[in-house]
């Protein structure tokens, strides 16, 4: 969304994020090109197919990214794959996401989190999940809320 691009540009240009190339649609990705030179595939699949909100349609949803970015990291095996949603992904989704990510080699690690203990204005539970590859070299988490939040605040400037 042009939001979220805008985001990134700013980032960019104040040096925050090395300058890269932005997509706005995951199937134009060209994912093979970035084999072996990707460390983090962050996404946020959208979340109105599994909040309980909404109409609870989960992977049935046209909305479903995971099959594009399941796709992109078969390409290019990030190190490391964090995902944010909301806690109904728990119920209609998290189980096929933890199964591709074994089957790709990927130790998986989530949790469900307010919001607003990792740094953002509201006050909403939701799902993280970080893995990474098995035979990537990561340091252990001592505390991975205040990681959380950092890495919010400076990825969102606040």
């Amino acid at each position: 969304d042009a939001f979220a691009a805008a985001v990134l540009v700013a980032r960019m240009e104040e040096q925050t994020l090395d300058v890269a190339p932005i997509w706005d649609d995951l199937e134009s990705f060209e994912s093979a090109t970035w084999s072996e030179c990707v460390d983090i595939i962050s996404a946020g699949i959208p979340c109105q197919p599994f909040s309980y909100a909404g109409k609870h349609s989960g992977t049935e949803d046209d909305r479903w990214l995971w099959s594009d970015i399941h796709r992109i990291n078969q390409d290019c095996r990030a190190g490391q794959i964090f995902i944010e949603n909301t806690p109904g992904l728990v119920e209609r989704g998290l189980y096929e996401i933890l199964s591709d990510l074994a089957e790709m080699g990927y130790a998986a690690e989530w949790g469900l989190f307010n919001a607003s203990d990792i740094g953002a204005p509201h006050k909403r539970q939701r799902l993280f999940l970080l893995a990474h590859r098995e035979d990537y070299d990561i340091k252990p988490w001592a505390n991975r809320a205040k990681l959380y939040s950092e890495l919010r605040r400076q990825s969102m400037g606040y």
